[in-house]
């Protein structure tokens, strides 16, 4: 940090002549009228994002514009109260409203002092009115590195937690990484967002910008589990939740086409919905058709499609399901399943449904999300049945719930829903013991990283381990084939190899590495490929 330097003696960085003279001629006006407000002898600098997206190339016409200097604000607020739209003495902050432009004014003594106590270095640049640059703070090396980045970030970011989401937003804005430091102080300090309490200035900031740049911050914070320490103003998380998943199922060619074939009314449905407010990947779209299966089938027919004697379906062709009222094609890579719906009460449906993971309805053409108040527990993993009384007397329901729970670690459970499944169990050992050619049902609980927690709910009753005798309880490790490839436990991994692979994520994923993630209890084993004494891949 270099010693305070005040007033005229600042010393400017070189550029080119040309260039410096744009910067001049793009704020002239904005400096005429600053040294209006402010008083002639004054020296007055400009700063923050106005400085940045200059040197960046961006538009400024809209731009607001922070300037800093020895002002006197009884003076501003004195002569020009009827354009003062706010100020804060904390921050030695006068805003005027001139026009449709935002003017602030920080007046200060020491202004690199000042300016140390922000805090993304970006934003730190400043300059005078004959185009001068000034950057104490690292400022133009991060903009040519297009990174985001705050000066001592632990110290900043632990007196204003705010700061996190701006370091985000800004990302997303200028299109920038995240500098390493940056990010991991962001990620480790992430909890203190939970006692924060000026936080809604920058929440509606990240609300509001546009829907791409807006999901990008959403993913972004979901990513690093930095969301789940933040609550935004009550009602806008569920209306943007909504939005962006809407927008995500849109994204499908297969959704068009389903609805070019079929008029009638039709819904996306099942496990599609539920991995894409995940975030994971499409395997396959489950869709209710209000129609008879013969017409779908003639339909399909109609549009080119051959039928398959089994599953093993390619392009263009559908099979008949041995499930009653389920038809399945590929379309564009993606396996399709259409099943008659024969109520056209989709609210009915939804509530005689089983789980709520399963149980988010699209309605693919009004375009809009039918139950939409489900996102927000879903999204947080929490668990519900549908409809507690027919869980209680449907054996399957309460498997499928366990399915859940098998495949999640970080699942949610209610009490009711824990409840539920208590005292259901008796009734889902009874029903397998009576058809023990449904006993396939239950691998889908078994082998998973959670089925621990899931097999746990049948440890009081010893009559149901003859029930998974033949089932694989958990996967102890990744099953690996090739003189290179290796597969081990955690507890067999020698720190030397767990050092490597770590440096080998690390070096993969760059500034977007994530070291809360490093081997999280969910993982048991990896599996990796060693080249020369060396490893180069891996899979955890």
């Amino acid at each position: 940090m270099p010693e305070s330097i005040k007033g005229p003696e600042f010393e400017p960085i070189p550029i080119d002549s040309v260039i410096k003279e744009n910067l001049a001629e793009s704020t002239r006006t904005a400096f005429e009228i600053a040294k209006m407000v402010t008083g002639k002898h004054v020296p007055v600098f400009l700063y923050g994002g106005a400085v940045r997206n200059l040197i960046l190339g961006l538009p400024v016409q809209d731009t607001d514009f922070d300037f800093i200097g020895n002002f006197d604000l009884d003076q501003i607020e004195g002569d020009f109260s009827n354009l003062v739209v706010g100020r804060w003495d904390d921050v030695s902050t006068v805003r005027l409203k001139i026009g449709s432009v935002i003017y602030d004014f920080t007046g200060v003594e020491d202004i690199i002092q000042r300016l140390t106590e922000n805090d993304i270095n970006t934003s730190l640049i400043f300059m005078d009115e004959h185009g001068e640059i000034f950057d104490y703070f690292g400022g133009i090396e991060s903009l040519t590195n297009r990174e985001v980045k705050i000066i001592d970030p632990d110290a900043k970011i632990t007196k204003d937690p705010s700061r996190i989401l701006r370091v985000f937003r800004f990302a997303s804005e200028l299109g920038f990484t995240i500098e390493e430091a940056t990010l991991s102080s962001s990620i480790r300090n992430a909890h203190l967002l939970k006692q924060a309490n000026k936080l809604d200035d920058d929440l509606w900031e990240i609300v509001t910008l546009d829907s791409d740049k807006r999901s990008e911050v959403i993913r972004s914070l979901r990513q690093y589990g930095i969301d789940r320490f933040i609550e935004f103003p009550d009602g806008v998380m569920e209306a943007v939740n909504v939005y962006e998943l809407e927008k995500e199922i849109r994204k499908f060619p297969q959704l068009e086409m389903v609805l070019g074939m079929f008029n009638t009314d039709i819904y996306l449905v099942g496990g599609a919905v539920r991995d894409l407010i995940w975030g994971k990947k499409i395997n396959d779209l489950d869709f209710k058709v209000q129609m008879p299966i013969q017409d779908m089938i003639r339909t399909l027919e109609e549009n080119g499609f051959d039928r398959c004697p089994d599953y093993h379906t390619s392009e263009r062709q559908y099979y008949v399901s041995t499930f009653n009222g389920v038809v399945g094609a590929v379309v564009d890579g993606i396996d399709i399943h259409l099943s008659e719906m024969a109520d056209d009460d989709i609210s009915s449906m939804i509530e005689m449904g089983d789980v709520n993971f399963s149980c988010c309805v699209y309605n693919a053409c009004s375009r809009k999300v039918v139950n939409p108040e489900i996102i927000r527990d879903i999204q947080e993993k929490r668990l519900y049945f549908c409809n507690v009384d027919g869980a209680m007397t449907d054996p399957l329901i309460i498997v499928n719930a366990l399915k859940q729970i098998s495949r999640l670690p970080d699942i949610v459970l209610p009490q009711i829903t824990d409840e539920v499944i208590r005292a259901c169990v008796p009734q889902v050992i009874k029903y397998f013991k009576q058809n023990p050619e449904m006993i396939y049902r239950l691998e889908s609980i078994c082998g998973n990283l959670n089925s621990e927690a899931a097999l746990a709910y049948f440890g009081v009753y010893p009559e149901a381990w003859e029930l998974f005798a033949t089932l694989p309880e958990k996967k102890s490790k990744l099953s690996v084939s090739g003189d290179n490839y290796f597969s081990e436990t955690l507890e067999e991994l020698s720190q030397s190899d767990k050092e490597e692979i770590i440096e080998l994520i690390r070096s993969a994923f760059g500034r977007k590495y994530d070291p809360s993630k490093e081997f999280p209890e969910r993982i048991n084993s990896v599996a990796f490929e060693r080249q020369d004494g060396k490893i180069v891949s891996c899979c955890l």
